[in-house]
């Protein structure tokens, strides 16, 4: 079954310094009804003003995936760690037993991001983060593989996808022109979210902020007359 939302349902919060569409529950947003979908705790599609974020707060037992759309982005936390996340940068986060960061841009421009939160396999690992910059070719008309929980997958042709500890995958795919297939298997969940761009999906128009909720064995069908660009999540069987 595939269930779609659009964008205006999608929780808005303006802080000032930034602002944040959610799909779930997550901060100070609680929904009862839409606090998770399989092992997916939170999608937060962030877009902060230049010089302003987050300053140093804690996770405790997350595995986070951080997708740069545009922009630059500060990352400081209590490992000792200081780096620069750019367009196309993809981060992820084990909280483990407990970790604290602060994120903020540090361009003249403002920065997009996608945060996705999931719930991990096994609970209070020692924290860790790992960053890595790709350019979009790699997932031009393809689900390029960003992060897995299988040491070793491929996201391209020597290129090992970054592994964290959840029963999940995240793709990312940039459709122009041309119609893509992904196949969910039977007893696994995904969500489709579409970043930029207008498309549909099984026929029915998605536009940017919109996403797709998938229960069970379908075929997602995805075409873009001239771009569309999507986060994919799949989550195996029993989630």
């Amino acid at each position: 079954m595939i269930k779609l939302y659009c964008a205006s349902q999608r929780n808005y919060a303006n802080f000032g310094w930034g602002k944040a569409y959610r799909l779930f529950s997550s901060h100070n947003f609680y929904d009862p009804a839409n606090t998770h979908f399989g092992s997916i705790l939170a999608v937060n599609d962030y877009t902060l003003l230049p010089g302003l974020g987050y300053d140093m707060h804690p996770h405790v037992n997350l595995e986070q995936i951080f997708i740069v759309i545009k922009g630059e982005l500060e990352h400081k936390d209590a490992l000792g760690n200081t780096l620069t996340l750019n367009e196309n940068s993809v981060q992820h986060i084990t909280a483990g037993s407990g970790y604290a960061r602060s994120i903020r841009t540090s361009g003249k421009a403002p920065a997009r991001y996608i945060g996705i939160w999931l719930a991990p396999k096994t609970e209070n690992l020692v924290p860790k983060q790992e960053t890595r910059s790709y350019t979009p070719d790699l997932w031009e008309n393809a689900f390029f593989t960003l992060a897995s929980d299988t040491p070793g997958k491929e996201s391209a042709p020597g290129r090992t996808s970054i592994v964290f500890n959840s029963a999940s995958t995240v793709y990312r795919a940039a459709i122009r022109g041309r119609t893509l297939d992904f196949p969910v298997a039977e007893g696994c969940n995904a969500l489709l979210y579409l970043i930029n761009g207008e498309a549909t999906c099984n026929g029915k128009p998605m536009r940017p902020g919109d996403h797709a909720r998938v229960t069970g064995e379908e075929t997602l069908s995805l075409h873009a007359p001239t771009f569309g660009d999507y986060v994919l999540v799949t989550m195996g069987g029993g989630q």
